[in-house]
């Protein structure tokens, strides 16, 4: 059997596991069968805008985004002069109304603010990834926008560029359904305790660095996710007495726990 014999629905479903830029490219140009099976498919469009040329990309977005927008399921930026393009433009994301997974990684904490005002009007976003450079001012600021997405489940969001500063509050009066969570940054460990208290359904978590300061008194927070089970956690600088009430509070349901220990050996005696 010749690969043209193949039913149309085989394509689609090779399609919906490819990158739709590469299928574009494998498939578009054999003839004109595969070119009406782009134009007329209303299979989910997933597409990773990373090793492109701006022309490569100026072309594909004219042909392939902005005719299929109401297709596209997932999207992944990581060069810099298309994260440019589609954070100033006024409005694109917001019309990606059936986005489900976002990735973005390389972006200026200027860009963040804006961002989130796109994308909290997307309904169906599940999965977000959010990787930023330098420095991020108004951290506390930052984590209430993305608990404010009501239908995100899956999150990870790193700094390149770590800074050690005071004590920020989260407001807790704004529950996230969210269930995985991976945070590439330094957190205090009151700041820890509030960010429980805003992701009521959290399974899995895991925090690059959580710290603690010999003038910083653990306040424990009353609402502590019941169905958290795995935890992974690189304690920089708590000794085993501000990680105990930890235990008691938070971990005691937990099944798995990967943590990294200072040089305490109160940890290996307790």
């Amino acid at each position: 059997m010749k690969i043209e014999d193949l039913a149309n629905e085989v394509f689609y479903e090779i399609f919906e596991y490819l990158d739709y830029f590469q299928s574009y490219e494998i498939f578009s140009n054999l003839n004109k069968r595969f070119q009406d099976l782009f134009i007329n498919s209303t299979c989910p469009i997933k597409i990773n805008l990373g090793s492109i040329s701006k022309s490569t990309f100026e072309s594909y977005f004219q042909n392939i985004i902005l005719p299929h927008q109401h297709r596209i399921r997932s999207l992944h930026l990581s060069n810099s002069f298309i994260i440019d393009f589609f954070l100033l433009s006024v409005s694109l994301i917001r019309k990606l109304t059936h986005l489900q997974t976002f990735i973005i990684k390389g972006i200026l904490s200027s860009y963040l603010e804006n961002l989130f005002n796109d994308l909290s009007v997307l309904p169906n976003l599940s999965s977000l990834v959010i990787i930023c450079k330098y420095h991020v001012p108004k951290r506390n600021h930052l984590y209430e926008q993305i608990f404010q997405l009501s239908a995100l489940k899956y999150c990870k969001f790193s700094i390149q560029e770590y800074h050690h500063s005071e004590y920020l509050p989260i407001q807790t009066n704004q529950f996230s359904p969210i269930t995985h969570l991976l945070i590439g940054d330094i957190f205090n460990v009151n700041e820890f305790f509030a960010l429980l208290s805003c992701v009521p359904q959290l399974h899995r978590l895991s925090i690059h660095k959580l710290s603690t300061s010999m003038y910083t008194q653990v306040n424990i927070c009353s609402r502590i996710p019941n169905q958290l089970t795995h935890v992974s956690l690189d304690l920089e600088n708590v000794y085993f007495n501000d990680f105990e009430p930890l235990i008691k509070h938070v971990f005691y349901q937990v099944q798995v726990l990967h943590i990294s220990i200072p040089p305490d050996r109160t940890y290996r005696t307790a």
